[in-house]
């Protein structure tokens, strides 16, 4: 009766250098979020993951130790999740320069096929404002 409903777990890290750090106020630690991953596919949900590395994020080193992080979450709760939705936090021109948007992208690849490899989760991206 439950296949098909997605839950995703959100976790948090203590990763600097965004204007805002969601990870202080939302989510669940690593330990935390591999056991209640594992609770969520034990009772037939589809698993997912989220986090939010916090807003106005200008370095993709705070996705990528996300993503490594999520995989370490993943084979901690023994589990394959549908999708990773990596947030939003994307920096905006706000008079210091044009971000550089297509680097962040490209270190998510590639943080999630290091991370997952062929079992790597659909990615969810969260544009913001």
């Amino acid at each position: 009766p439950l296949a098909g409903i997605e839950v995703a777990v959100r976790f948090r890290l203590p990763v600097a250098g965004a204007a805002y750090d969601f990870g202080a106020k939302f989510g669940a630690s690593e330990a935390e979020a591999a056991l209640l991953l594992a609770e969520v596919a034990q009772r037939g949900f589809l698993p997912s993951l989220c986090f939010h590395p916090g807003t106005q994020c200008p370095d993709p080193e705070a996705w990528a130790d996300y993503i490594r992080a999520a995989g370490r979450i993943v084979r901690a709760a023994n589990v394959t999740i549908a999708r990773l939705n990596v947030g939003g936090g994307f920096s905006a021109d706000r008079g210091q320069g044009t971000p550089d948007h297509p680097a962040v992208f490209a270190r998510i690849a590639a943080e999630t096929k290091a991370a997952f490899g062929p079992c790597a989760p659909q990615l969810l991206f969260e544009p913001g404002r």
